[in-house]
């Protein structure tokens, strides 16, 4: 093969060397850091992810609630959410549904797709639903998460109940 050998290169099938490996950013991961959020009834919410555990290349933004692709980082993105809230069958309704919901907008506020996750309230306490999702992004497209639940609760702001995180996909 042509080029140099060595222990971070590969040989391709046209027989050249190449680097191998690459970085998933930029990447992110947020929690809810100032407590616990009340959600009205049947009105879809911006969950309030106000707290980095990281962000590198800071694409995400803690006050507009955002992921927002930087500059020279267009490409496919695969996002991860969950949410946790509040609550116990032996006073809840089992007929009310927890949804979780990432929305893409490109960089001229128009929402271009969604990807939904929906449960029934049916576990004995603290239910949770997860969302994932790859989306193709352009320079200044931007992800948002949204929760609607079917009657007024409280998401847990714990990250083991409720979290999201992002990375760009190496292709």
């Amino acid at each position: 093969g042509s080029g140099t050998a060595n222990s971070s290169t590969f040989l391709r099938g046209d027989n050249t060397f190449a680097a191998a490996g690459g970085v998933n950013t930029p990447a992110f991961s947020v929690g809810i850091g100032s407590g616990n959020q009340s959600i009205s009834s049947a009105t879809l919410t911006l969950i309030n992810f106000d707290s980095e555990n990281y962000d590198i290349g800071g694409g995400y933004n803690t006050s507009s609630k955002r992921f927002t692709v930087p500059s020279g980082e267009a490409g496919k993105y695969h996002f991860t959410a969950k949410i946790g809230i509040d609550s116990n069958v032996t006073t809840d309704a089992t007929s009310q549904q927890l949804t979780i919901e990432l929305y893409h907008f490109n960089s001229g506020d128009v929402e271009q797709k969604y990807a939904r996750g929906r449960t029934s309230l049916t576990q004995v306490v603290n239910p949770t639903v997860s969302v994932s999702t790859d989306f193709a992004l352009a320079v200044g497209d931007y992800v948002v998460a949204k929760v609607l639940i079917s009657a007024a609760k409280t998401l847990l702001a714990t990250g083991a109940y409720t979290s999201w995180s992002g990375f760009k996909i190496i292709e």
